[in-house]
Parts: C-alpha cells; sequence; structure tokens
C-alpha cells in the first residue's frame, strides 16, 4: 500500500489523515480527514476521483463512519458538540442531499459533549436496510434506503452504568459504539464506562464491560452477550464482515503484525 500510494505529501497518495475507509464495486473510497474529502482509488491503488464533501451540522462537526450506498451516494455518520446524525451525501459531488437521523444534545449535560453515532449499509437487497446507532443507552435503528422509512428501533435491555454515578458527577452511557453490517445481520458493539474511573477524561475511561448484539434487518435480535473478562479476545473491535462473520481486530501489542486473530459468527 505504501509503494502504491506513497507517504504523506508523496504525488498521488498525498494523503493528511486517513479517517474511514469502506470499498464497493473494485474501488476503494477513502476519507481523508486533511482534505474533507473522499479520495477514490481503484484496484491499482490509482487515484480516479476526489470528492469534496458538503458537511452540514454544528461547530467542529467531524465524520465518524462513511458507507457506500450505491453508485451515486454516500451514507455518513457525523459526531460534534453536542450533536450527531446520519445522512445521504452525493458521491459524486458531495453534495447534502436528506438528514435520516438526528441525535438531539443531551438535556443532562450538553456543554461541550461530543455525541457519536455510528451507522453501517447492508450489503444487498435491492432496498437495502441503513443502521444507525447512537451511544446514548445503544440505541439502533434501521431505515428503508429509498424512503427512510423506519424498519425497527431498539433500545438494548442489556444492564448500561447509571447516568449519575455517587456524588452527582454524571456519567455517560456507552462510551464507544460501533456497527457493522453482514449478509443478513447487524452487529452492535458498546464499550461501556465503569462509573468509579470515570473522571471527565476520555482518555481515561476503563471499560466495565463490552456489549455485543446482533440483530437481524428486521430488528429480530440473534445474539446478545456482555463480556466482563478484561483478557476476553471478544472484547477486541470489529474489522470487516465476509458473510455474517466478522473478523475481529487484535487490540493487545503483539510481537508481530496481526491483522485480525478471531472470527465471530454472531448466531
Amino acid at each position: 500500500m505504501r509503494q502504491k500510494l506513497g507517504r504523506c505529501g508523496d504525488g498521488p497518495g498525498e494523503f493528511r489523515m486517513i479517517r474511514i475507509i469502506d470499498a464497493f464495486a473494485g474501488s476503494l473510497f477513502v476519507y481523508d480527514q486533511g482534505h474533507g474529502a473522499v479520495v477514490v482509488l481503484d484496484e491499482t491503488g490509482h487515484e480516479t476521483r476526489r470528492v469534496p464533501l458538503e458537511i452540514v451540522g454544528g461547530r467542529g462537526v467531524t465524520l465518524s463512519h462513511l458507507a457506500v450506498l450505491d453508485d451515486s451516494t454516500l451514507v455518513i455518520a457525523t459526531e460534534s458538540v453536542d450533536h450527531a446524525g446520519v445522512a445521504l451525501v452525493d458521491s459524486r459531488t458531495g453534495a447534502f442531499r436528506r438528514s435520516l437521523v438526528e441525535a438531539p444534545p443531551i438535556a443532562v449535560r450538553s456543554d461541550g459533549w461530543i455525541r457519536h453515532m455510528a451507522a453501517c449499509v447492508e450489503p444487498n437487497g435491492r432496498s437495502p436496510t441503513i443502521v444507525a446507532t447512537s451511544e446514548w443507552a445503544l440505541e439502533g435503528v434501521g431505515l428503508v434506503s429509498d424512503t427512510g422509512e423506519e424498519r425497527f428501533h431498539f433500545l438494548t435491555s442489556l444492564d448500561l452504568p447509571p447516568t449519575l454515578a455517587s456524588g452527582g458527577a454524571w456519567v455517560p452511557g456507552p462510551a464507544r459504539i460501533d456497527v457493522a453490517c453482514g449478509r443478513s445481520l447487524a452487529l452492535f458493539r458498546a464499550v461501556t464506562v465503569d462509573p468509579d474511573d470515570f473522571t471527565g477524561n476520555m482518555a481515561d475511561i476503563r471499560a466495565s464491560s463490552v456489549i455485543l448484539e446482533a440483530r437481524a434487518y428486521d430488528g429480530a435480535l440473534l445474539m446478545r452477550r456482555s463480556i466482563m473478562d478484561t483478557s476476553s479476545v471478544l472484547r477486541a473491535p470489529m474489522g470487516a464482515f465476509r458473510g455474517d462473520t466478522v473478523f475481529l481486530l487484535a487490540d493487545r501489542v503483539r510481537p508481530y503484525p496481526v491483522v485480525s486473530e478471531i472470527v465471530l459468527r454472531p448466531r
């Protein structure tokens, strides 16, 4: 990849900050936050086009997720201070089309808190489901891509940390959330906050549990796991799906390069 793309500033590989990557129809879609654009590469690594994105939102808005819906449409999840959302943009021009989901400001504490959302797209079907989730109590929604109509909506039934710790200190819901779409299911992942370890600095958070929920595209619950064991390999971040098999990325230092170590079939 380095030979094909070069280092920062080297010709066609002039990326400043790669944030998100997705693949579609033999092309690689790379969101470069430094340029505020999606760079499309062919199978040989050559740039075919560069699409500046029109991102609508509040101050400090950034992209957290990007997925290719079809030949002309991208699904993006944005996050910013007190606000997050999922929207459709034109994959050729980068122009904003319409908003699908918006997470309103948090009433408990709206002063400078970064809201997070994640999104993915069902990889097949004539009218694929767009799946989105918010960090606030692991709320998930599935939308019809053509109309934006809601296909399913759920809140996790797992126990989550309280929003108010002892002494009145405010503690958020899951600290980090993610969702990945397989052939027939979506896998939701949340890392919850241990109130005893919460200092107000997200970098200091130690996870109390990792929650995994697999749901069919009609919202039916297929699997639910709450992983408390800090040594469990199932705590690893999600990588790519192949069919209904997801590859979990090693999250510990190894003396050798690791792409993936665990294969999980969430059924």
